[in-house]
């Protein structure tokens, strides 16, 4: 257990387009105490029960925190900066049990609870300018979820090598709401279609609904031969909070596929080869809109592209 207090200032200086200018102003003077407690109760030789509630703050960046407008030319749209945001209280609640094995395997299942007050969002800035965005503070937060982790290993010994087989998996299950603002929430119910009904919260900014991570890691002792697997998914997740009759921006599921070979070789095994594939799916990153009743519609479309590296090195 234990205690901490921060306090933070930052100071500012720029001119916005209409010339209004702020010279070594400070835009944020706030002080926060941060208490923590952590408590394990070891369940058997093997298996722990942990409790952990803690507060953490998120401050405004100094690019968020600005009267900066920033346009993208590419796209055409232009980031504004907010010079009234406050930073972000976050309470934070942990159960967990774990229990572990040899060889570094283990399994545990969490739950968690996260309060966020004055949480920052990125806000469509109003219905005659769509295509402009700003960071503002918007109603508190509520994150509840769930996890598990599992790592498993798997070793095979022949006549004359071993191979070791590593498998894991990372799912968290999550459910955010926001309360929204009255001017929000007014903006939201006159711009509803037919049949819809405006609630007091909608989703969080940048909280996908469930996170999956997979790996598989295959050791090949005798020639010093590493292959590494991994996966990853994120639901989707609101990107944009719409304004009036603009709807929401989701970033969909991005399937992210990678591998990475390594092979050791040479007197003491001191020079290393590796070869690596990233996004092998070719998987896109869509960001769409959504509104009810309506099919969603392209918002912006990143193609990363698949990549190929190959290095070597070597250890003195």
């Amino acid at each position: 257990y234990g205690v901490r207090y921060e306090y933070a200032q930052n100071y500012y200086t720029g001119e916005d387009q209409n010339g209004n200018r702020l010279t070594d102003s400070l835009v944020l003077d706030q002080g926060v105490i941060l208490p923590s407690l952590n408590f394990i109760y070891k369940l058997t030789s093997d298996q722990n029960l942990r409790l952990s509630a803690t507060r953490t703050v998120a401050r405004p960046s100094f690019k968020e925190l600005s009267n900066a407008q920033i346009v993208d030319r590419i796209s055409g749209r232009t980031f504004l900066g907010n010079i009234n945001l406050l930073q972000t209280n976050i309470d934070n609640l942990d159960l967990r049990w774990e229990m572990f094995q040899k060889q570094g395997q283990m399994i545990s299942i969490s739950g968690f609870y996260k309060r966020f007050v004055n949480p920052i969002e990125l806000v469509a800035f109003d219905a005659a300018a769509p295509d402009n965005f700003q960071p503002q503070n918007v109603g508190n937060a509520n994150v509840y979820g769930l996890e598990l982790e599992i790592k498993r290993k798997l070793k095979f010994i022949s006549k004359d090598t071993i191979y070791a087989t590593s498998v894991g998996t990372n799912i968290t299950l999550v459910e955010s709401s926001v309360e929204m603002t009255p001017g929000e929430k007014q903006g939201r119910i006159d711009a509803a279609r037919d049949g819809e009904s405006i609630e007091d919260t909608r989703d969080m900014v940048g909280q996908s609904p469930y996170i999956v991570n997979a790996f598989l890691n295959f050791n090949h002792v005798k020639s010093s031969t590493e292959i590494a697997l991994s996966y990853n998914v994120q639901g989707p997740r609101l990107t944009v909070v719409g304004v009036s009759r603009n709807p929401d921006v989701y970033e969909m599921p991005f399937h992210s596929l990678n591998l990475k070979a390594t092979k050791k070789f040479g007197k003491e095994d001191k020079w290393r080869a590796s070869i690596a594939a990233r996004n092998i799916l070719g998987a896109e990153r869509y960001f769409e809109y959504q509104s009810y009743g309506a099919e969603n519609q392209l918002f912006s479309l990143l193609k990363p592209q698949r990549n190929y590296s190959i290095g070597i090195g070597y250890t003195l």
